[in-house]
């Protein structure tokens, strides 16, 4: 059976820092806390997500921050974001451009990369009966049938899928 989705996004933190990852997480970007399993809690960490989007920070003994691997998450309203970001004293930075999408990474507050990405020109809203991948490689089921497919000027293909922020 094929791989289908990514079920959550896992980002290694210290320690006893968790209210500084809600504060970033669900302060910063917005992301709901989600209750861990009661064995899990135990852990340390915390879980939030929104929709689709499901990301575990899991407390690690020996925590190097992650500076190369990293997620990219989709938003809408980068540029209020990026100004949110930076009022609260967390590090920006930009990168080679990529048609069809603006972008920026940040540090979260234990050092890991993230990116934020806005799609752009965003033309077409489907409806898809059967899966689906876009080229950017997220996934359209008929539990997720409705999808905004964007094309650039470009020709970029991407698409936003509603409930995945």
């Amino acid at each position: 059976m094929p791989v289908r989705h990514i079920d959550h996004v896992l980002i290694a933190m210290p320690a006893g820092r968790e209210e500084d990852a809600r504060a970033f997480y669900h302060g910063i970007l917005g992301i709901a806390e989600l209750a861990k399993p009661p064995g899990l809690a135990e852990r340390g960490g915390c879980w939030f997500g929104s929709g689709s989007l499901k990301v575990h920070l899991g407390v690690d003994k020996n925590f190097i921050p992650a500076r190369k691997a990293h997620p990219a998450f989709i938003v809408e309203g980068l540029q209020d974001l990026i100004t949110k970001i930076k009022q609260a004293g967390y590090k920006v930075t930009e990168d080679q451009p990529i048609p069809g999408c603006d972008r920026k990474h940040i540090e979260d507050p234990f050092g890991n990369m993230i990116e934020l990405i806005e799609l752009q020109n965003l033309t077409t809203i489907a409806t898809l009966a059967d899966v689906i991948t876009i080229t950017c490689g997220f996934s359209v089921t008929p539990q997720r049938p409705r999808a905004r497919i964007c094309k650039s000027q470009t020709g970029l293909n991407c698409c936003f899928i509603p409930g995945f922020l």
